[in-house]
């Protein structure tokens, strides 16, 4: 299957190719922020900078030296949410990625994870497109009540804008692929299995005295992770297949059919979630939703397309 490279290769440095992958990716991008904000709010994540909060001291041990009380927080609380609302439904895009990047940004002086660093950089990168919500907004919905969803998407897929910021994507989604691959490679720890099984076991039994539920482990990996006889050999095959797969995924991604690319990068990330999937499932959607970037354009223009017109 065509992927970007052949854009470059045989059609110049500056092709114009369908947008609407980008808006896909966009949409994609806004429902993980959502599902993050949501899953946060239901934590009380409102609170973080009340008074006495640890959340708050940590922000002014390493904030970047940015002032926040608790109005500010909550001013800038309430706008990420109309920011992630806005920039999934395509309304001011550009206005919404900048406030959308700028909170993610912020949140990592106080609550530093690398699945919000990378949703920081994807809607960043999204925000820098000239054209971004040109495909799939509110008129497109508009547009298909009036007059049919096959017209709307038709359309939709008719608009055209340059590659570059796919391209920034794609490789963005391949460092992080690459990276982490080469940090697991050069532990030995994670290489033999003791990195999951020490993981696995203290949130497994840590779990229960935990405020809210992160984990649903499935009953044969409860019992895995319970039993004494199950060593850190059993889970070197998973901690070797996982760096193997990431070495490998972003390659399948460009030059593999895509359904099976997709499947094997799907079921990779379902893996993961099996031990934090509430706390991965954003980070998983906004990878595994950068892979209709990998693709051709034009072959995910055609695939909208003929959906719309089987709807």
């Amino acid at each position: 299957m065509s992927s970007w490279i052949d854009i470059v290769q045989h059609r110049g440095l500056d092709p114009a190719v369908p947008a609407i992958p980008i808006d896909v990716y966009r949409v994609t991008v806004a429902a993980a922020c959502l599902f993050k904000f949501g899953l946060g709010h239901i934590r009380h994540a409102a609170g973080y900078f009340d008074e006495g909060s640890y959340v708050r001291y940590a922000h002014q041990r390493r904030g970047y030296g940015i002032p926040l009380n608790r109005a500010s927080y909550r001013g800038l609380y309430t706008a990420k949410f109309v920011a992630a609302l806005c920039f999934f439904l395509g309304v001011v895009p550009h206005l919404a990625g900048v406030v959308l990047a700028g909170w993610l940004f912020l949140e990592l002086g106080f609550d530093h994870k690398y699945h919000t660093t990378f949703l920081a950089l994807a809607v960043g990168l999204l925000t820098l497109d000239p054209g971004l919500g040109r495909t799939l907004n509110p008129s497109t919905v508009m547009y298909g009540v009036s007059h049919g969803w096959s017209a709307a998407f038709d359309r939709a897929t008719s608009v055209h804008a340059g590659y570059w910021i796919q391209l920034l994507i794609v490789l963005l989604v391949t460092q992080m692929y690459w990276s982490s691959a080469v940090w697991k490679l050069r532990s030995p720890a994670f290489r033999r299995g003791v990195v999951l099984h020490q993981m696995a076991r203290y949130l497994y039994f840590e779990h229960p005295r935990w405020p809210y539920r992160e984990m649903w482990y499935p009953g044969v990996l409860a019992r895995a992770i319970s039993e004494e006889r199950v060593t850190p050999a059993w889970w070197a095959v998973p901690a070797v297949t996982t760096i193997a797969l990431e070495l490998a995924l972003p390659v399948l991604l460009v030059l593999s059919p895509w359904p099976t690319a997709f499947m094997v990068g799907a079921v990779m990330h379902l893996g993961f979630n099996w031990l934090l999937p509430a706390r991965l499932v954003p980070f998983s959607m906004a990878t595994v939703g950068a892979y209709v970037l990998f693709v051709d354009p034009s072959r995910i223009a055609t695939a909208i397309d003929g959906l719309a017109r089987a709807l």
